[in-house]
């Protein structure tokens, strides 16, 4: 039944002609959706590192405060978005920050890592470092958010994933404090300043 009438419909140039323009449509929206979301993720990237490289230079510790700083900002942010209401002034702002705050500690983390880790364990402490974001943080939290949800559900709690994934924001809370006390703790200790064996001997 579905393929006849498939077939009857495409046989007519009119239909035809709607078809090709909406899949031109969807193609280009979804086009400029991922080149929107690559000048965002680009723009982020370089804006992190650019605002931690600065407050590093003012004082050691810099990187971590800005660490900080983006998730004790986009917690509640990310609160206000996942709450909001889609057609509203709020979400879209909410969101855009939130996605901010999210990239916006790549360059400092990794740069953070290099600065406290002799050389010679550079490589094999960002392979581990990776490791732990991708398989305890994500996928680890990926999994909490679901399971939060399917419980959420079974309870008859409304929008159970918006819930979810709320509370799945709690644990960034707790980075907060720690991240302050180690930029207040450890040391800003760069290449140069004895961990590269390289740039002590010359």
């Amino acid at each position: 039944m579905i393929l006849p009438a498939a077939r009857s419909a495409l046989s007519r140039p009119a239909t035809v002609l709607v078809f090709m323009t909406a899949l031109n449509v969807l193609n280009f929206t979804d086009r400029f959706l991922i080149q929107g979301f690559a000048v965002d993720l680009c723009a982020d990237l370089h804006l992190g590192g650019w605002l931690a490289d600065r407050m590093e230079a003012r004082r050691a510790g810099g990187r971590l405060r800005l660490l900080a700083g983006a998730a004790l900002v986009g917690v509640p942010v990310g609160w206000a978005y996942r709450f909001a209401d889609p057609a509203g002034a709020v979400f879209l702002p909410a969101m855009f920050v939130g996605s901010v705050m999210v990239t916006l500690g790549y360059g400092p983390l990794f740069a953070a890592l290099q600065d406290r880790v002799e050389a010679r364990l550079r490589s094999t402490m960002t392979a581990a470092m990776i490791l732990g974001m991708t398989l305890f943080g994500t996928s680890g939290g990926n999994l909490f958010v679901g399971l939060l949800a399917d419980r959420l559900r079974a309870d008859s709690v409304a929008q159970p994933i918006t819930h979810a994934a709320a509370l799945g924001l709690a644990p960034w809370l707790l980075a907060v404090p720690c991240l302050f006390m180690a930029s207040a703790i450890i040391p800003g200790r760069r290449v140069g300043d004895g961990l590269d064996p390289k740039a002590s001997s010359s």
